[in-house]
């Protein structure tokens, strides 16, 4: 599984995900349920719960922005009917200059449960 976490500007934030057959078999094995790609979401919000973005999955690599302008903490999630499949948290770093795009992708696993919480 791979993610990119950053801004473009001072007031967007971008998401790339790739989330490969792997990593959903892993899922599907490790909760012992079944579904497809469709089923999964993401949902993306800041540490004080302010939802930026939530989206069904339709293919195995995606890109997502969404507003964001302050350098709180965030919480990616990946959801299967109610039941968090993974969580990790995030801050963007804020160092942007005029002539090109910052990238930070240090984000690291809180935690992966099975219970939903």
């Amino acid at each position: 599984m791979q993610i990119r976490l950053g801004k473009i500007n001072p007031e967007k934030g971008f998401f790339y995900y790739y989330l490969p057959n792997w990593t959903l078999s892993m899922w599907k094995l490790f909760y012992n349920i079944d579904f497809t790609l469709q089923e999964i979401r993401l949902k993306i919000s800041t540490a004080t719960d302010n939802l930026l973005l939530e989206k069904s999955l339709h293919n195995p690599t995606g890109l997502f922005f969404f507003n964001y302008k302050n350098s709180e903490e965030l919480k990616i999630e990946y959801y299967y009917n109610n039941k968090r499949l993974l969580s990790i948290s995030s801050k963007i770093d804020s160092k942007l200059t005029d002539d090109k795009i910052y990238f930070s992708s240090g984000g690291w696993i809180s935690r992966m449960v099975g219970d939903g919480n």
